[in-house]
């Protein structure tokens, strides 16, 4: 059986770490606390596995951008076309 960890102190942590990647605290805060609930749902492959490659396309700037907002390009009653601007899709979500 592997070993537990507080949630509360895996979302600070991540939270931090992609904050010191260059993340605005509310995009931060919001991939830091899907990743670790994606952990909490048992499913690995969304979960802080996914930090590692978050924090390079972000460091690099060649998949993710740190700050900004999304533009909406048409939007209907039942559905909206965004142009995300390259955000971080947990944020986005």
């Amino acid at each position: 059986m592997g070993e537990s960890y507080d949630h509360r102190a895996l979302v600070a942590w991540a939270r931090a770490m992609f904050q010191a990647g260059g993340a605005e605290a509310d995009k931060a805060e919001a991939v830091a606390e899907i990743l670790v609930e994606g952990d909490l749902f048992g499913h690995d492959t969304h979960g802080l596995t996914l930090l590692a490659g978050y924090l390079d396309s972000l460091v690099t700037k060649r998949d993710m951008t740190s700050a900004g907002t999304p533009e909406v390009l048409n939007e209907r009653p039942a559905v909206a076309l965004w142009d995300g601007k390259r955000l971080p899709r947990p944020w986005l979500g």
